[in-house]
C-alpha cells in the first residue's frame, strides 16, 4: 500500500507528466486509454474466449486511435506483451489460436477507427438511409 502511494505521489509530482499534462497535446489521455488496453489485455490472456473482451480491447484501441495516431506504438507494445505472455502461459499450443484472436481484434479497432473517421456522406457503402 506505502508503495502505490509512494508511486502515485511520483508521478503526480513529477515535472514531466505535469508538462504532459498542461500542453493538452493528448498524452495523458494516450496514457489512460494505455493502461486500460494493458487492464483488458490481461484478462484476455486469462479467458480468451470471451467475445465481449475483445470488443471491449478493440473499443479502447480505437478511442486510443481517435485522440492521437501516436497510439500505434501503444497497441503495438500491448499486443506484443499479450503474445508474449500467452506464450509463457502456455505455449505454442496456447499461442497459435491466441494469434488469431489478437490479430482479429486490431482488425475490429481499426475498422471501428475508419468508419468513424468516416464522415456520413462519404461512406464505402451506399445505404439509403445514409443518402
Amino acid at each position: 500500500m506505502a508503495g502505490r502511494r509512494l508511486g502515485y505521489r511520483v508521478v503526480g509530482y513529477s515535472p514531466l507528466f505535469i508538462e504532459y499534462a498542461t500542453s493538452a497535446r493528448g498524452y495523458t489521455l494516450i496514457l489512460l486509454v494505455f493502461l486500460l488496453s494493458l487492464q483488458c489485455g490481461r484478462a484476455l490472456v486469462r479467458q480468451p474466449d470471451v467475445n465481449e473482451l475483445w470488443v471491449t480491447y478493440a473499443f479502447i484501441t480505437a478511442l486510443g486511435f481517435l485522440t492521437i495516431p501516436l497510439m500505434a506504438f501503444p497497441a503495438a507494445i500491448t499486443g506484443a506483451w499479450m503474445l508474449i505472455l500467452r506464450y509463457w502461459m502456455g505455449g505454442l499450443a496456447g499461442l497459435l489460436p491466441f494469434t488469431d484472436k489478437t490479430v482479429g481484434g486490431f482488425g475490429l479497432a481499426l475498422t471501428i477507427t475508419l468508419l468513424l473517421h468516416t464522415r456520413a456522406d462519404r461512406v464505402w457503402i451506399r445505404h439509403p438511409v445514409l443518402q
